[in-house]
């Protein structure tokens, strides 16, 4: 995969950890194929989907994969990204 994604990033982090596809599609709660489609790029991977991938698959720097997914989310699907105020 060329560009820089919400599948591509979930892809890494798979690598990463060391996390089948199917052991990430089980710790989600979603089928493997569904998972599978949204790598290979036929179904688009929204907001909810990088939750669940942080929350459940993530080990080391969650708020620093959460920032990167949504950054990508909103520059590949136009994700409307809403910040805390201070």
């Amino acid at each position: 995969m060329d560009q820089f994604t919400p599948a591509w990033y979930l892809r890494a982090m798979l690598e990463r950890e060391r996390v089948s596809q199917k052991d990430a599609a089980e710790r989600m709660g979603i089928s493997p194929a569904y998972l599978s489609d949204m790598l290979n790029g036929r179904r688009r991977i929204g907001p909810e989907i990088c939750e669940l991938a942080v929350e459940r698959i993530e080990s080391t720097d969650k708020p620093a994969a959460r920032r990167d997914l949504h950054l990508l989310g909103a520059a590949a699907d136009g994700w409307i990204i809403r910040t805390e105020s201070p």
